[in-house]
């Protein structure tokens, strides 16, 4: 996953048209969960295929997994070198 700078699109609407913003770029995304057969998570709306949308919160369980792994890895290596 690319955190990215990007300008708003949305297709059928000029509210934001333009407006920077950071995040992801949903087809990104949407093939990260497909390469990870993680479509469980969610992650990203298809509905419709002219404009993917991304589940933001979705993706907080998946980022508080990370940080509980990183974190053990971080006591391991604390633990072995004193």
């Amino acid at each position: 996953m690319q955190p990215r700078k990007f300008s708003w699109n949305i297709r059928n609407s000029d509210v934001d048209k333009g407006k920077v913003a950071s995040g992801f770029i949903a087809q990104e995304l949407a093939s990260v969960v497909e390469s990870q057969s993680a479509d469980c998570l969610g992650l990203v709306y298809t509905n419709d295929p002219n404009q993917f949308s991304i589940a933001q919160t979705n993706l907080i369980p998946v980022l508080v997994k990370a940080i509980q792994e990183l974190n053990a890895k971080f006591e391991a290596y604390v633990a072995t070198h004193p």
